[in-house]
Formats: structure tokens, C-alpha cells, sequence
């Protein structure tokens, strides 16, 4: 806010009709648009992948370590691969965040908010969603049987890792700095962990397997006939459950969604109130404004993807991808499939399953799958 107590939006206000008084000028407007949080800002389009040979080593409380190497952290969105070496105690998680195991059968107890205790097994392929305040506790690995647990985190929201992309352009003497310069990164030496990644290829995060913990939405707790009312309390109070998932179908099985350029095939994975996880087979031609900002893993094929710049559209940006790349895609830009394999398949991760549809691509496939709906 300015010394007279304008803010962004009464700047702009008075260039259609000026007050008394002079008006504020272009770097004044640049400025309070830049400190005025409401202002509606948008991940610029960006793909990118995890090099396993460039992790940073984090210590961690009790003689630990985390390895953590980066896709892109966006505006709002960011995804990278991290893993966790044995042993592993505990994990308190302070804020939501989506993963999908890439190593190590890692049984766990998830200590929720609400201080239920949901038991798991985390396998390569398992997809859950973390919410905030809950409490992994690992068991201990049986002799001779330790292996790292590897994921790729995904988090659509608040960003919390971008200390580390500064760390990393110190590293390369692209900014001046030491390391005492970024908090909790105390050594930049990036490290070679492609040993300790099991699942590289990601076409087998796609793999039906039944052993997988696979559990119903939320927010079907109070019965199908209140699946709304439920979801509703879930979106204003927030997820307390730890929920995971995997694959059900293969994507020859797929469900067909949508229609015209729109049409596309989809599989959802997780429906919960802080994120929608839906995997799609998406053809060349496909088009789609999304109506809010998603973050896409590609599993299968390659592509050509043509995104607009929000919010006139004058501009574009093609970005080609392959398995094992991240892609942020914009809230309200035109996204457009140019050009792609005969199939291809990403993994779409939105803030809420309320947002895109997931929910009712959701609702679809349990339907799909033979739900009993009597149930109240």
C-alpha cells in the first residue's frame, strides 16, 4: 500500500478515473502489484527432470539424511524425487503433500491428526496423500532386508523447497552466496544416489498390482447417498486422513471422459479435499482450459505440449516431453496435446479433487467398479 493508502487495485482504479492528486506511476505499479498477495499469479509453463546423479544430501535429526533432487518449483507448484536411506524412525509432516513410491516395500504407521493410526505399506507404485500434522513412523527394516525408500513428491499449493534451487545456483556460481546463505543446506556437494532408485521407468508406476493398499475416498466414510454433504465437511475442515491408492486398471482400461477435442481416457487414483490424482491417457489433438493450475508427472509416450500464457492468451509456450519429466500446467491457459505417441500418459495432480472434474471421474469409475450404492 502506498503512503496515501492506495493499494494495487485503487492504482488501478484511478487510471480510469484519476482522484485529486497525482497518480501512481508504472514502477509504483509494479511494485504494489508485486506485494499484493490477492493478485491472481500463475505458474509459468516449465518441464523439467530429476537428474539422479545431482541429489542434495540433507541432515536430518538422530544421525539421519534425506536426498532430495529437484524437477521445478513454480508458482504454487513443485515435484522433484527424494529418498530416504534406512534407518527411518519418523517423519512429522507439517504441511499436505502427494507421493508416489519409486523404492523400497517400506511398512509404516500413519499417526494422523485426529490420533487415529492407519497402518501401511508403502510399495514402489503406491500413491498416497499426507495431510498436515501427520506422523510417519517407519518400522524397522528385518536383517538383510534394508533398501532406501524412494518417492516422488508432489505438491500443489504453498511452495516450501525453493531454498533448495538457490543452493543450487550458488553451486554453480550463478548468484554470489555460501553456503551459510541458505538455511538447512549446509554442504552443496550434490551426490549420486541412481543406486538407491529402484523405479526409473515410469511406465511402472502404471502396473496393476493387488498387493498395493488401495482405499476409498474420504470422504464415502457417512455412505454414498452423503458423499456431498461429507465432501463438503472435508473441504471446509480439511483431510485429517492419511488415504493411499495405486493403479486399478491398466489404460487399455481406462474410462472414456469427456468428449469432442476434450475426449480422453482416465483412471483416478486418489479424491481427497487437498489433492486429485487421476491418471490420463491423452491423445494428439486433446484440448483443454483448465480451470486451475495442475502438476503433471508423464508415465508413458511423448508429446508436444502447446500451453497459452493466462491471462490474454497472447502468447504461447511449446514444451516437449517424455517419461520420467514434470510439467506445471497453468491455471486457465489453453493446453493443447500438438502432437503424441499413440499413447501417452500423465499423471495429474490438482489442489482438490473439487477442481478439474476429479471428483466426478472418481465417482464414475467407483460406479464403474461396482460400489454399493444402498449403502447410508
Amino acid at each position: 500500500m502506498t503512503r496515501t493508502g492506495r493499494d494495487y487495485y485503487a492504482a488501478l482504479a484511478s487510471r480510469e478515473r484519476p482522484p485529486p492528486g497525482p497518480a501512481a506511476d508504472a514502477a509504483e505499479m509494479r511494485r504494489l502489484r508485486a506485494l499484493d498477495e490477492s493478485f491472481a499469479h500463475r505458474p509459468v509453463p516449465t518441464a523439467a527432470r530429476a537428474d539422479h546423479a545431482e541429489y542434495f544430501e540433507l541432515p536430518l535429526p538422530m544421525d539421519r539424511r534425506l536426498y532430495i533432487g529437484q524437477f521445478f518449483t513454480a508458482r504454487g507448484l513443485e515435484s522433484g524425487v527424494e529418498v530416504f536411506p534406512y534407518p527411518i524412525l519418523d517423519w512429522n509432516f507439517v504441511h499436505p503433500e502427494v507421493q508416489y513410491c519409486t523404492g523400497g516395500v517400506t511398512p509404516a504407521h500413519a499417526v494422523q491428526s485426529d490420533g487415529v493410526t492407519v497402518a501401511t505399506v508403502l510399495r514402489p507404485g503406491s500413491v498416497y496423500v499426507i495431510p498436515a500434522g501427520c506422523e510417519m513412523n517407519w518400522e524397522p527394516p528385518a536383517v538383510g532386508t534394508a533398501a532406501p525408500h524412494a518417492n516422488i513428491y508432489a505438491m500443489n499449493g504453498p511452495v516450501y523447497y525453493d531454498e533448495l534451487h538457490v543452493a543450487r545456483m550458488i553451486s554453480l556460481g550463478l548468484i554470489d552466496g555460501a553456503p551459510a546463505d541458505v538455511p538447512g543446506v549446509p554442504d552443496l556437494t550434490l551426490r549420486d544416489v541412481s543406486d538407491q532408485v529402484e523405479m526409473r521407468d515410469w511406465s511402472q508406476l502404471l502396473i496393476v498390482d493387488g498387493a498395493r493398499d488401495r482405499h476409498l475416498p474420504s470422504w464415502l466414510r457417512n455412505g454414498w447417498h452423503r458423499r456431498r454433504e461429507t465432501r463438503l465437511l472435508d473441504y471446509h475442515e480439511g483431510l485429517h486422513r492419511f488415504v493411499a491408492s495405486g493403479p486399478s486398471r491398466t489404460p487399455d482400461e481406462f474410462l472414456s471422459w469427456d468428449r469432442g477435442r476434450r475426449a480422453c481416457r482416465v483412471s483416478p487414483l486418489l479424491a481427497e479435499p487437498i489433492a486429485g490424482v487421476t491418471d490420463c491417457w491423452l491423445p494428439a489433438g486433446f484440448f483443454s482450459m483448465l480451470a486451475e493450475s495442475e502438476l503433471w508427472h508423464v508415465l508413458d509416450g511423448s508429446a508436444l505440449i502447446r500451453q497459452s500464457i493466462p491471462a490474454l492468451h497472447y502468447d504461447t509456450v511449446d514444451l516437449a516431453v517424455e517419461p520420467g519429466m514434470a510439467l506445471s500446467v497453468a491455471g486457465g491457459a489453453n493446453v493443447e496435446v500438438v502432437d503424441a505417441d499413440e499413447r501417452f500418459v500423465v499423471r495429474r495432480l490438482a489442489a482438490s479433487c473439487a477442481h478439474n472434474h476429479h471428483v466426478d471421474m472418481m465417482e464414475r469409475q467407483l460406479i464403474d467398479d461396482g460400489i454399493d450404492t444402498s449403502i447410508s
